[in-house]
């Protein structure tokens, strides 16, 4: 099961925070989630999930063209048998306005791979499940490039981000531990470009997500 959680729960940069180092409640997220659905295939199968004609993406782009507003798409390829790719789907939100964060959203979609990987960061919370597994993840934010291997593909419909799971030895040490106990776990998962001048801040959720009991059994497979 999927949802979009509460997003007061997720505690981000406040405007002070250079000085001050306090965090506050986070904005409303500039996106909402759209749709979520899963993908099973080679890890290689698995990168640039929106150009399948099987994606979400790809049926909205065929239905719709150009009338579609542009996605945010984030794609989790997560190691286990068999490979599975969670696939998030954002929208922008109706009746967002100009902020701070807007305005670093709009440099982090206009500039390269470089600051994208240095600015994305990823803030989790496992409210329920074993113990063992909610000291595994913490809820520390990470800036995901600096774990993992992390690809973006873009076009005017969509930004697509893979965050590739199976690069690291830990995180697939981790996500095994999730992966077996994910049908008891309740998570929530936001993602934030980071802030790091006051003129960047405070900070703002891009989106998030919660997974609970998630049944990652059940997936498509991506090959034809």
């Amino acid at each position: 099961m999927w949802a979009e959680p509460t997003w007061s729960s997720f505690q981000l940069r406040s405007k002070t925070y250079l000085h001050s180092k306090t965090k506050e409640t986070s904005a409303p997220p500039l996106f909402e989630l759209l749709w979520f659905e899963t993908f099973s295939g080679a890890p290689e199968e698995l990168h640039h999930i929106c150009k399948s004609k099987k994606s979400f993406a790809s049926k909205l782009i065929a239905k719709f063209g150009n009338d579609i507003p542009p996605l945010f798409v984030v794609t989790l390829i997560v190691p286990g048998t068999p490979t599975v790719a969670g696939v998030q789907y954002f929208v922008r939100a109706g009746g967002a306005i100009q902020s701070e964060a807007a305005d670093l959203w709009q440099r982090f979609l206009d500039s390269d791979d470089a600051f994208r990987k240095e600015r994305l960061k990823l803030v989790p919370t496992v409210h329920d499940g074993p113990w063992f597994v909610r000291k595994s993840v913490g809820a520390k934010p990470l800036i995901i490039s600096k774990a993992l291997e992390t690809t973006f593909y873009q076009t005017p419909a969509y930004l697509e981000v893979v965050v590739d799971i199976c690069s690291d030895r830990i995180a697939k040490h981790v996500t095994a531990l999730c992966r077996s106990h994910s049908t008891h776990l309740t998570v929530d998962v936001g993602y934030v470009v980071e802030g790091r001048d006051e003129a960047e801040l405070p900070e703002a959720l891009l989106g998030c997500v919660q997974y609970k009991h998630l049944d990652l059994t059940i997936s498509t497979p991506i090959a034809d």
